[in-house]
């Protein structure tokens, strides 16, 4: 199948890259002219324009838009003329994170295109796009998912058709959202309260709370070492505040970008000063 791949980012190389293994044609695009190094290196063909890659080859059978956001996928799709530079009958899989009513109004002006749509929001990270291993979740026409399906099987292992319309990926995506974000927000509060209350008890709640992190950071010897970094760190007022304040963020935010950055910013800090000792 000849595809269009739009978004060349942390999980959108591997995922390109695997398209291409799988034996598809993949032509990219990303705003960033050094990420479709990795593509042309595996087999694949670079475009200068998304719609330079929609029309590669005669046409894109198949357009993937791996951008972060709805809004940037319409951008993408109808202001840089994308949609209009595929075939007639093309399929364009909507990957972004985005509302459910904005994916049902992009379905809609795709279909007065003659173009069709699949709602496919992915999840599992760098390390599921790099392993093939993501999980899908897909709305849309069963045929075109039919067709679409050897596209979804070379990236993901996990394929969920969630319905007919467009916009019930999305949602699928949403509750996965919420789900995963609201342990991340907890953790930030149990990190931000837990620790300093009981700084001077590395034996106890800190090294119960780092226990399941441990593996991913230091060796195991090093998990009470590991409990003292973090428990100073944390003794710090401002440190604790950011902590929570980007928890209760997230409540307001689709996206746990800052929370995230907030958390391990700190477990890297103690991470690295535990190694230099």
């Amino acid at each position: 199948m000849r595809i269009a791949f739009i978004g060349l980012g942390a999980m959108g190389v591997p995922m390109a890259v695997n398209l291409v293994r799988a034996g598809h044609e993949v032509t990219g695009f990303d705003v960033r002219a050094t990420a479709l190094q990795p593509l042309v290196a595996a087999g694949g063909k670079a475009a200068t324009s998304a719609a330079e890659a929609a029309s590669a080859g005669g046409g894109a059978d198949l357009l993937w838009l791996m951008v972060v956001t709805g809004e940037q996928a319409d951008a993408v799709l109808f202001e840089g003329g994308t949609a209009a530079a595929l075939p007639r009958g093309a399929i364009v899989v909507a990957a972004c994170t985005q509302a459910p009513a904005l994916a049902k109004k992009t379905s809609q002006r795709l279909a007065d295109m003659g173009l069709e749509m699949l709602d496919a929001p992915v999840s599992g990270g760098v390390a599921g796009a790099n392993a093939a291993g993501l999980t899908i979740m897909v709305s849309g026409a069963e045929a075109t998912l039919a067709r679409a399906r050897s596209v979804f099987e070379a990236v993901g292992k996990r394929i969920f058709d969630v319905g007919r319309e467009a916009g019930m990926g999305s949602t699928a995506k949403m509750i996965n959202q919420l789900l995963a974000g609201v342990h991340i927000a907890t953790a930030c509060e149990a990190m931000a309260l837990g620790i300093p209350v009981v700084s001077t008890r590395v034996n106890g709640i800190p090294e119960a709370v780092l226990d399941g992190v441990t593996g991913l950071l230091v060796e195991p010897g090093q998990v009470q070492a590991l409990a003292r970094a973090v428990t100073a760190l944390l003794n710090d007022a401002t440190r604790r505040e950011n902590m929570s304040a980007a928890g209760r963020a997230h409540a307001r935010l689709f996206h746990a970008d800052a929370m995230v950055r907030t958390t391990f910013g700190v477990y890297a800090e103690a991470t690295a000063a535990v190694r230099r000792q």
